[in-house]
C-alpha cells in the first residue's frame, strides 16, 4: 500500500517537473527568458525577506534577491518589464540614499552593468507608433 502511494507521488512529481520544464522551454522560445521561473524565484525570496526582523538578516536576504536579478535571464526580464525595472531602481536608490547602504551601488552595477547615477533618473517606456497595415 505504502509502495503504491510513493509511486503515485513520484509520478505526480515527475509530471509537475515535466510541465515546468515545458513551460520554461516555451517561455524561453517566446520571450527569451523563463518568466514564470524568475517571478517564482523572486516571490520566494521576497517572502523570506518579509519574515526577517534583524537589519543584518534583511540585508543578507536583499543581497540574495539582487543576486537573482543579476543573472542573464533576469536582466532580460527587467528590460521586458519597465514597471518592475522602475521598482528595482527606486528600491536601490532608497537603499543608498535613505538607508545609507553602500552595497546598493554594487547591486546596481551587478544588475544593470553600469555605475549607479548620482541622482535618480526617470525611466519611461518608449511609445512606438504602430502603422496600421492596409491591404
Amino acid at each position: 500500500m505504502q509502495n503504491t502511494i510513493n509511486q503515485q507521488q513520484s509520478g505526480t512529481v515527475q509530471t509537475i517537473n515535466h510541465k515546468k520544464s515545458e513551460l520554461r522551454k516555451n517561455e524561453i522560445l517566446e520571450l527569451g527568458f523563463p518568466k514564470t521561473e524568475i517571478i517564482n524565484d523572486m516571490k520566494i525570496q521576497l517572502d523570506k525577506c518579509e519574515k526577517m526582523e534583524k537589519r543584518a538578516d534583511q540585508i543578507v536576504c536583499a543581497r540574495e534577491f539582487y543576486r537573482i536579478l543579476s543573472k542573464p535571464y533576469s536582466k532580460k526580464f527587467l528590460n521586458y518589464s519597465t514597471q518592475f525595472k522602475n521598482v528595482v531602481m527606486n528600491k536601490l536608490f532608497e537603499f543608498r540614499d535613505i538607508c545609507n547602504l553602500r552595497e546598493a551601488r554594487v547591486w546596481w552595477r551587478n544588475v544593470f552593468g553600469n555605475r549607479m547615477p548620482v541622482t535618480r533618473m526617470p525611466i519611461t517606456r518608449m511609445h512606438v507608433t504602430r502603422i496600421p497595415i492596409t491591404k
